[in-house]
């Protein structure tokens, strides 16, 4: 139970702390119309970041074994972008009043 729950209290620290750095990135350096494109992207680049420390570092606990493994994280993590830009985008028109 212990293991169950500091594994989750990691995942969503990490998880909070890559929506607050794209708030930052989204807000700031790139200004774009098109929020859901920079929402994949970002989402891409954050399962790219990962499979290379991966990789790297050699975590062969992590490395997946078949096709299946990198596919399915690829889409979530593509997915979480999306689902990162969408909440982003309407609290910001929220916020201004549009």
């Amino acid at each position: 139970f212990v293991e169950i729950t500091m594994a989750v209290s990691f995942e969503v620290v990490f998880s909070m702390g890559v929506g607050v750095l794209f708030t930052i990135l989204a807000d700031k350096p790139i200004k774009t119309k098109h929020y859901l494109l920079l929402g994949l992207s970002f989402g891409g680049a954050i399962w790219l970041f990962i499979t290379a420390v991966i990789k790297v570092f050699r975590l062969t606990q992590l490395q997946t074994k078949n096709l299946s493994d990198p596919l399915i994280t690829f889409m979530l993590s593509v997915a979480y972008g999306l689902l990162l830009t969408v909440i982003d985008h309407r609290l910001k028109n929220r916020k201004s009043g549009s």
